[in-house]
């Protein structure tokens, strides 16, 4: 049984994660994809973060204030 929100916005698919997830990774100081990756799985799933290594490194981008680059 899922307990996710039903209004909660997927970013990962293939490991189920959401953007709040996303961002409490980043709250508890993971800064970076990589980081994100290795305590959450994020981006290790069947698409190995092609439909997902955008969208967090946007959330990492509008949580820290840095550029994208």
């Amino acid at each position: 049984m899922n307990d996710k929100p039903k209004d909660a916005k997927i970013i990962c698919r293939c490991e189920d994660l959401t953007e709040d997830e996303i961002i409490k990774y980043i709250e508890q100081g993971y800064h970076t994809l990589e980081e994100i990756k290795r305590a959450s799985r994020a981006g290790m799933g069947h698409c190995q973060g092609r439909t997902c290594q955008k969208l967090i490194a946007q959330i990492i981008s509008k949580k820290l204030g840095i550029p994208l680059e």
